[in-house]
């Protein structure tokens, strides 16, 4: 995995001209590539998230492959850090414990030095304050609950699930206290077929 390092700015180059060809061929069947750089108002999940998804999406199978992919989008510190820390302790792993190179060793790295307590503590105010919005079903609000969770390190279910039921619109919350329901997949279950009357009642 040396020629990595060796080849840093060319292979940025490869990969660019590899997504301007797919670009070009179907500009509607990928999504944008993400770019890194590790400055502080960057969100280094979000970014995680979308080069997962298009990795994905664009079949690149191989893990040296997914390998190219990440070390051509991180720019600045994000690059240096992978070049000179990450890279040498994964081919230090690898002669020592015969593991694997894999992007997923990569990003959990690149995580556990670009995210800070300050960033953590941001998530979990996050996760502290999230309401449903008007207009927003419950299950799409469970979603937002269980990303802001993931994104704060918070584990609990009984913590996400009564944060769920706690920062329902105060209407639905209401509607499943009349409804007696108490349970989280009950809760979930009335929730969804009050908005889902509302809604019709607004449409008709």
């Amino acid at each position: 995995m040396d020629y990595f390092i060796l080849g840093a700015f060319g292979n940025r180059q490869q990969v660019q001209a590899e997504l301007n060809l797919l670009d070009d061929r179907n500009p509607f069947a990928i999504p944008q590539l993400p770019i890194y750089h590790g400055f502080e108002n960057e969100d280094f999940r979000t970014f995680r998230q979308e080069f997962t998804s298009y990795i994905l999406l664009t079949g690149a199978q191989t893990e040296n492959r997914r390998l190219e992919l990440l070390q051509g989008v991180l720019r600045g510190p994000a690059l240096t850090q992978y070049l000179i820390n990450i890279i040498p302790n994964m081919n230090k792993d690898h002669d020592e414990q015969h593991t694997t190179h894999t992007v997923s060793a990569a990003l959990d790295s690149l995580e556990e030095y670009f995210i800070t307590d300050y960033d953590l503590q941001r998530y979990r105010d996050y996760f502290s304050t999230i309401t449903q919005r008007y207009g927003e079903s419950p299950r799409s609000f469970l979603g937002r609950v269980h990303q802001a969770a993931y994104d704060a390190d918070i584990k609990n279910t009984e913590r996400i699930e009564s944060t769920f039921k706690a920062r329902l619109l105060p209407e639905i919350r209401k509607h499943c206290i009349k409804m007696c329901a108490m349970e989280h997949k009950d809760i979930l279950q009335k929730a969804e077929g009050y908005w889902n009357t509302e809604r019709q009642d607004r449409l008709s």
